[in-house]
């Protein structure tokens, strides 16, 4: 039997600029479930250690038991009765460092994710336009003196 493809695909795990708007339309996130449960699948699959030992990590972190039935249930886009809270959903992103995937969820909603590293890059980009904008109104400034009305 062929595997089928995750809802969360590679292409759209790249696509990181295209930050979708939302158009507020009936059924418009009916599969945002699904989108979910790929990102837990994908956080599980490509993590270096077993669903064990994310299992008890989440378990100390949350301070409530989380089983590796749980996340296997959580990961399975084919079992829609069993969604991950968002607290269980944000910690498993934060175990496994999988900030993309969080990202590629937030763009379908209109938002964006950024870690602590494009958090500074960020920051730096909010600088220089600040500095591109102050240099603009400078230069208009001194043209409206030197090059106004006489």
């Amino acid at each position: 039997m062929k595997k089928r493809k995750p809802f969360l695909s590679d292409e759209r795990l790249r696509d990181v600029w295209n930050v979708r708007p939302l158009d507020y339309a009936d059924d418009e996130l009916q599969d945002f479930d699904k989108l979910i449960s790929s990102a837990v699948a994908r956080c599980l699959a490509e993590d270096d250690g077993n669903r064990a030992e994310i299992a008890a990590l989440l378990s100390m972190l949350l301070g409530e038991r989380v089983s590796v039935q749980m996340l296997d249930a959580y990961a399975s886009e084919a079992r829609r009765i069993h969604r991950i809270p968002a607290s269980r959903f944000l910690a498993l992103i934060a175990v496994t460092r999988r900030f993309d995937l969080l990202d590629a969820v937030l763009r379908e909603v209109g938002g964006k994710a950024l870690d602590r590293s494009d958090a500074r890059i960020f920051k730096l980009g909010v600088h220089y336009l600040t500095k591109v904008n102050a240099s603009r109104v400078l230069g208009e400034a001194i043209d409206e003196i030197f090059n106004g009305p006489a």
